[in-house]
């Protein structure tokens, strides 16, 4: 009978024993898995945002969205029609393309039209305009103090530009589009108190919506910021930002140089940046280098010299943005 109870206790032992392992391993698998898998989101995250800014996919969703324009859109661009304002940046003088005045437009376009014509009217004619390059403006503005403002800016910021800040004061689709990305990733990131995660998601933000005049987005990255530090009482990780920052900023500049058919060019974007999260790299060193490869372009052939002039205009944003080189 004691035989028989030592036998009962042993077995009991080693099943236990086995079930300790088994609950080790299955935690140690868990905590693997949510390491790579906080490495995988963090490393695509700037990635998607640098490829929602790209200009490809606006031509491409302009593409989907065209057709014969409605009395809708003819009351939207009234003005225009009447007076060419603007040319190509119309939608910024016309009066009839900001949210408000495209409201006020779309209730004139017709006498026989009813509320429920006129809210599709409406809605139809800014979706149309919002999946364009051009987009749609926050406000609209006398062109006189658009020019005298963009003027101005051009002189006193280094990456300012009339063209960047047509796209300052105007929003699309896309902007929307990895705003909303951005702000739910961040939110993520807050409710598990993730200072590392957070830290590189608001350097990416940061450095994309400055490059690419998305103000949306910065106001997002700037509240996202100013709630982490004063209400949460957590201080950024200063790597971590920079690494955000620095990824960001060489996919905007992949995407913005190599001319390639889109997805080509988002897949050499992904494995760059896995090269780069895979290995240990000094920001400023990284930046050093990128200048150093940048001054050996206007050495080749002559083709390179429009990628030249963009790559060092996209690479001086980056390096202003990082306050170490300058080219």
């Amino acid at each position: 009978m004691a035989d028989r109870q030592g036998k009962i206790k042993k077995a009991s032992s080693k099943a236990g024993e086995s079930i300790k392992h088994g609950v080790g391993r299955t935690k140690q698998a868990a905590k693997s898995a949510a390491t790579y898998t906080k490495i995988r989101v963090t490393g695509i995250f700037p990635n998607s945002l640098a490829f929602l800014s790209t200009t490809e996919l606006l031509k491409w969703s302009e593409s989907i969205t065209h057709s014969a324009a409605s009395v809708y859109d003819k009351a939207l661009d009234a003005e225009y029609l009447k007076s060419h304002i603007g040319g190509g940046n119309h939608r910024m003088f016309d009066g009839g393309h900001d949210l408000v005045s495209a409201w006020g437009a779309a209730e004139d376009a017709s006498n026989d039209d009813s509320l429920q014509q006129e809210v599709i009217g409406y809605t139809s004619a800014l979706w149309k305009d919002l999946t364009t390059e051009r987009g749609l403006p926050f406000v609209t503005w006398s062109k006189d103090h658009y020019d005298a403002s963009a003027e101005w800016l051009s002189s006193v910021v280094p990456i300012a530009s009339k063209s960047w800040f047509y796209d300052l004061m105007s929003f699309d689709v896309f902007e929307l589009l990895s705003t909303s990305l951005g702000v739910a990733g961040m939110v993520y990131a807050l409710s598990k108190d993730d200072k590392e995660r957070l830290s590189e998601m608001l350097g990416s933000m940061g450095v994309i919506s400055i490059m690419s005049a998305n103000p949306l987005m910065g106001i997002a990255t700037v509240l996202c910021a100013a709630h982490s530090y004063a209400i949460k009482k957590n201080e950024l990780d200063k790597g971590k930002l920079a690494t955000g920052a620095g990824i960001a900023g060489l996919s905007v500049t992949i995407f913005g140089i190599l001319g390639l058919p889109i997805l080509i060019e988002l897949g050499i974007v992904l494995v760059v940046t896995r090269l780069i999260k895979n290995a240990t790299v000094d920001h400023r060193q990284f930046l050093l280098i990128m200048k150093k490869r940048v001054a050996l372009l206007p050495n080749m052939r002559p083709a390179t010299g429009k990628a030249y002039e963009k790559l060092k205009v996209n690479f001086s944003n980056l390096a202003i943005l990082n306050n170490d080189v300058s080219i």
